[in-house]
């Protein structure tokens, strides 16, 4: 009786509701006994036998015919995994008809529930009970799954927190699903065995497009070339193959699959795979364009496959261009004997990067027939992705990788593809500006394949776009971007920006490794792709109607636009300043926790407490930690009491140089020499080897060697020296360093150098400050002033260190303020006594980027400018400094704006590698 009311009563709202577009019910079924012969039947919905099918058979009535297709994303942040569920079930019933509608799911789960002891069973028997017409669902755990908190709206990246991210799919009568699931074994069997159809789901090949999603596990990693190779020859990838290798947050949890069909009457059991994959083809009005977004950069020259067996490169030559020799550019050696003569030759810190994390990446090409100008354009291609090599044979000196990116030939009779004599092999690293700039880029293509799509639409086509995928890497996240959710933020924004916010999800997670058999290139011939196992680099997949039209990728357009315009590398984009618009920052930085947990390493399991390992909220906030790190370090070293001593004594080892006089000197030679016509206002050098996103000098960063050591310690002092002796000398107010040793490359050694080879200039000293400590290593190394950071210290703070800095011997400190905010709040009468300068910056702290025109918005403010104002009357001698520029046309307004002098630092590195030295660099800057 029960089960009847509760029939008549859905049937009723069936009948009373809004009809939601939604697919029909399907008759077939996986029948292959190798890929779904594990499923055994399991029990009906409780207490309700029969009433799954009568409802299903109803809905098959409504929806017959409908041909449109709707994807829908949830993620759930709470702790409990049955909460979690629910709170996923409960976004999708506020959609109209989503959940009697949703036919599949795909879920990516943190492992983190597991270690509270939660069953995963959890997930499908809510599935089972909520959704009554789902008839596929797959899954698998992840290190960071990543979806919207509010249905379309923002996506998180949640890494290393329990969370659940769903995707519910309600397609449409053109598109039919199917699912399928293969033992590592069955994997070998189907590359090996062109005739046995293994993979087999009650429908024949065909000219109708089909995608293919598949979730993996790492010991299948090595065969999904093959695999991928495979499913293209037998026609069962005709719209391409995509996935993700399942990861974890620990060792401590091994990565599952996840999958269930609704077979006939009755569901089959749901299954949890610790091996081989799981996959779901979807047939019919579907399409899908890849977008990749890569991580590293080459590093040593190019080289030439010589000698290869499969996928294992036996030798390499180095590109004939990399060599003024012909007998070292002849010489042909094991993988492993060329990787450490690159080593030897890299600077230390590209030398430790590349010891700590190997990245390798191989292209079709061959270098020899390139220049070395020419052979930069093969990092812009498709067919170039890094990846970890899988074996290495300290016998031979050979490197084995899981994947070659050769173009797939459906018609060769090669199980996959092979590496060969003459392809280009390239040793690589991560790195956070190239990260960042490719990105940058794929937002830009995916921006250019949804305004496509929607430039269609307003031709009277009804096809639209339906979700889009991320599958990152565990690689990435916070440890490259030091942001949270800053890559899928970033791709949303093109979402956002093409009116597609409110139709078009942006969900997926962060695997061990996507891969893909469609990266195309915009130099392929047609139909030419790619088959790519990415384990650095991040796969986007955009699913739309089949008939859109893809568009080449739109990374090579972007970087050429943004050269011809920009004068510097990190400039802060319209999307970054939406986003992370800082103009009411205060102090953004907090304390690193010392007692926080880090992972400990025993044998092959990692133990660690998720909770307490901290994650800088910002970029700023990771170099300030780094920094304090290496200060703790020091501090060990060199007692606080003996480097106070050194402090009080610097004043008879470094006579002070007034920066006051220096600056009023100018000012006057200026006025007799030009009447006020000079546009250049005093200019403050800073001299670096390294920058965050503009480059470094490398020549000067190896100190493996006595040579290459005397080089990096001289350098500052060259410069000053180049600097002082220059014919726009009269108009230089100070020369100074940034002696952060880790991403800046710097020591207070250099403040030193610079005071010894220079006679009149100031020295300043740049350091992310958060200890007075620092400022007693800055005045016994000669600095004449310091900057103090208000993004990073409380106006109390900055006070404290202020005093200290007078009591030292007259030690300038420069405050540098990054928004209105700060600067009111450091002005107000009283907050900070014998404050001397103040610096504006322009950089976005949050992101180290420049944001242009900041600084003269803050000046041309009222309250700024009486505050300013007030200060002079009370202090004459009151300075005021702007820093960061994205052009030199900024320096003109910075003069207009009465600002005393400007800091140009990192602006001066960008293009320094071609050897013009830093005269140079400062005379173009110069108007």
């Amino acid at each position: 009786m029960i089960q009847f009311i509760i029939l008549v009563t859905y049937a009723f709202n069936l009948c009373h509701s809004f009809v939601f577009i939604g697919p029909k019910q399907l008759s077939f079924r996986a029948t292959s006994s190798l890929s779904l012969s594990h499923l055994r039947l399991n029990r009906r919905i409780s207490g309700m036998p029969s009433l799954r099918a009568d409802i299903g058979n109803q809905f098959q009535e409504i929806t017959e015919g409908v041909p449109y297709s709707k994807f829908f994303c949830a993620l759930a942040l709470d702790p409990d995994l049955n909460v979690a569920v629910k709170q996923i079930i409960d976004k999708a019933s506020a959609e109209e008809g989503l959940i009697k509608s949703a036919q599949v799911v795909m879920f990516f789960v943190s492992s983190l529930y597991e270690a509270t002891a939660f069953s995963y069973d959890i997930i499908f028997e809510a599935l089972k009970q909520y959704l009554p017409g789902a008839t596929h669902i797959i899954g698998c755990t992840t290190g960071c799954p990543v979806g919207p908190i509010e249905p379309y709206g923002e996506p998180s990246e949640i890494e290393a927190r329990a969370s659940l991210s769903v995707v519910l799919a309600s397609l449409g009568s053109e598109v039919s699903p199917a699912m399928f699931s293969m033992s590592t074994e069955s994997i070998r069997k189907y590359c090996k065995s062109p005739d046995d159809n293994i993979i087999s789901y009650d429908r024949e090949t065909s000219s109708d497009n089909e995608v293919v999603f598949m979730l993996a596990t790492e010991d299948t990693r090595p065969q999904l070339s093959d695999l991928m190779c495979g499913l293209e020859k037998r026609g069962r990838s005709s719209g391409g193959v995509v996935g993700a290798v399942a990861s974890s947050v620990t060792t401590l949890h091994k990565p599952k699959l996840f999958i269930a069909q609704w077979s006939g009457n009755e569901w089959a059991k749901y299954d949890k795979l610790t091996s081989g994959v799981v996959g779901l083809a979807l047939k019919g009005n579907i399409a899908l364009q890849t977008v990749l977004a890569r991580s590293c950069v080459p590093v040593g020259p190019m080289f030439e496959v010589k000698e290869a067996n499969k996928r294992e490169i036996m030798s390499l030559k180095m590109a004939p261009f990399h060599s003024d020799d012909p007998v070292a550019s002849s010489v042909t050696s094991s993988p492993l004997e060329q990787l450490d003569a690159v080593l030897k030759a890299l600077p230390t810190d590209q030398s430790y990067s590349l010891k700590r994390e190997l990245l390798v990446g191989m292209v079709p090409e061959s270098p020899s027939v390139l220049s070395k100008a020419g052979a930069s354009s093969i990092f812009d291609s498709a067919q170039f992705y890094s990846q970890k090599p899988i074996a290495f044979d300290p016998m031979t000196g050979s490197i084995t990788v899981s994947c070659l990116p050769e173009p797939l030939q459906t018609n060769s009779e090669s199980e996959s593809p092979q590496a060969e004599s003459g392809q280009t092999f390239q040793f690589c690293v991560r790195d956070t500006p190239t990260a960042r700039q490719d990105l940058q880029e794929a937002s830009e293509s995916l921006r250019s394949m949804l305004q496509n799509i929607k430039d269609d639409q307003s031709t009277a086509n009804d096809d639209h776009p339906l979700a889009v995928l991320m599958f990152g890497s565990m690689e990435r996240g916070n440890k490259v971007f030091r942001y949270q959710s800053w890559e899928s933020r970033q791709m949303y924004q093109s979402i956002k920006d093409t009116g597609f916010a409110a139709s078009l999800p942006l969900a997926g997670l962060f695997s061990s490794g996507a891969f893909t058999n469609r990266l195309s290139t915009a130099s392929s011939k047609e139909g030419a792709t790619t088959a790519a196992v990415l384990e650095a680099d991040t796969l986007y997949v955009l699913l739309s109607e089949q008939s859109s039209k893809p568009v080449p990728s739109a990374g090579s357009v972007v970087r050429e636009e943004k050269q011809a315009v920009l004068k510097i590398s990190d400039i802060l984009t319209a999307v970054e300043k939406r986003m992370f618009d800082d103009s009411e920052d205060g102090v953004i930085v907090t304390k690193r926790d010392p007692e926080s947990a880090h992972p400990v390493r025993v044998a092959s399991m990692d133990y660690f407490i998720p909770e307490k390992i901290p994650q800088p909220s910002n970029f700023l906030e990771s170099l300030v930690w780094d920094r304090e790190k290496e200060v703790d370090k020091m501090r060990e070293r060199f007692q606080l009491a003996r480097a106070l001593a050194l402090a009080k004594a610097a004043a008879g080892k470094f006579p002070s140089r007034d920066l006051n006089k220096i600056l009023r000197d100018i000012k006057l030679r200026n006025k007799l020499l030009s009447a006020g016509g000079v546009e250049t206002p005093p200019l403050m050098i800073e001299v670096l080897r390294a920058s965050v996103n503009n480059g470094k000098l490398t020549r000067y960063l190896d100190t493996s060697t006595n040579d290459g050591y005397a080089a990096y310690s001289q350098f500052p002092g060259d410069c000053a020296a180049a600097v002082e002796a220059s014919d726009f000398a009269v108009n230089i107010a100070a020369i100074g360093c940034n002696v952060d040793s880790g991403t800046f490359r710097g020591q207070y050694e250099d403040l030193e150098v610079i005071k010894k080879r220079t006679k009149t200039l100031p020295v300043f000293c740049n350091d992310f400050v958060v200890y007075a400590y620092q400022l007693f290593n800055a005045k016994s190394s000669g600095a004449d002033a310091v900057k103090l950071m208000c993004s990073v210290l409380s106006v109390q703070e900055v006070s404290y260190l202020v005093k200290i800095g007078r009591a030292i011997g007259d030690l300038m400190c420069v405050a540098v303020v990054s928004s209105k905010s700060q600067l009111l709040e450091l002005l107000a009468p009283g907050a900070v006594p014998g404050l001397q300068a103040v610096s504006i910056s322009s950089r976005n702290m949050r992101l180290w980027k420049v944001d242009p025109r900041k600084a003269e918005r803050i000046l041309s403010d009222p309250q700024v400018q009486q505050a300013i104002a007030e200060k002079r009357k009370e202090n004459p001698d009151f300075l005021v400094f702007q820093e960061a520029f994205a052009d030199k046309e900024e320096l003109a307004v910075a003069q207009k704006n009465g600002v005393d002098a400007v800091f140009l630092g990192e602006e001066l590195l960008v293009g320094g590698e071609d050897g013009r030295g830093i005269v140079k660099a400062i005379q173009e800057w110069l108007l």
